[in-house]
């Protein structure tokens, strides 16, 4: 037993897991080795209107523009629990702008959406641009975007737990094929590498184009459960010193 621990004493990271637990090989070098299509890309079910729904976008200058479209469930619901993500649509799409927001908005159809967030890379306005910048053409084209918290480990580190939840805290629907692909090959460049560091600058710029909109959303506020004020009692005091009902939400 010593003579174990000494010997795994000396491994960090991926390294440590694949010695403890046995992960497959295929699996090393992975960012999101937790996603196992078995368990987390499920079957399609009708997301409830009531659910809070938010977009992500990643607006592309050489490619094709990505988004996704994810809910979080309010309650338990046919198994799954309260605060679950679920990455319920996806959209790759070429063209001009006007062509993007018009296959947005077919694709949103009548949900109502808590956001929608995009690169904010995008949405830089310079003497040098002093322009319309991305953010303002899908704006006034009917499709307004937030800047997404871009944070990328904080955003990975969220993602990796709620993948290995036991049970799952976020699942794809089976059809989003794209983000699936991705959550199996996105990847570090060098294999060697482990995550018992700043990773941030150390991943293959690959495979990650549904998966930054999921970041950015995962990121935000915009899909928090929040409990329902009991407006009876909900009072706060104002600058004045006067009382003022808070509005309930839910």
């Amino acid at each position: 037993q010593e003579l174990k621990s000494e010997v795994l004493g000396r491994f960090r990271g991926q390294d440590l897991e694949i010695r403890q637990k046995g992960l497959f090989v295929e699996l090393y070098g992975l960012i999101y080795p937790q996603y196992n299509e078995d368990i987390h890309f499920i079957d399609d079910f009708d997301i409830p209107s009531h659910w809070p729904k938010a977009t992500a976008t990643d607006p592309h200058l050489a490619k094709p523009i990505t988004t996704v479209w994810m809910a979080r469930a309010p309650e338990d619901y046919k198994g799954f629990l309260k605060g679950d993500y679920f990455v319920y649509r996806e959209l790759s799409k070429e063209g001009i702008p006007s062509d993007v927001v018009m296959a947005l908005k077919v694709a949103t159809g009548n949900e109502r959406l808590k956001g929608r967030l995009g690169d904010p890379s995008l949405n830089i306005r310079s003497e040098n641009f002093p322009g319309l910048n991305t953010f303002d053409e899908y704006a006034q084209l009917g499709w307004p975007m937030l800047p997404a918290n871009k944070s990328v480990m904080a955003g990975i580190d969220k993602i990796r737990d709620y993948l290995g939840s036991r049970p799952p805290k976020l699942y794809v629907f089976k059809s989003c094929p794209g983000t699936n692909y991705e959550f199996k090959h996105y990847k570090l460049k060098d294999i060697s590498d482990d995550f018992s560091k700043n990773y941030s600058d150390r991943i293959l710029k690959r495979n990650d184009d549904f998966l930054d909109p999921i970041r950015y959303i995962v990121n935000s506020p915009l899909l928090e459960i929040r409990r329902r004020l009991d407006v009876t009692n909900a009072y706060e005091y104002t600058e004045s010193g006067r009382i003022k009902r808070i509005r309930a939400y839910g």
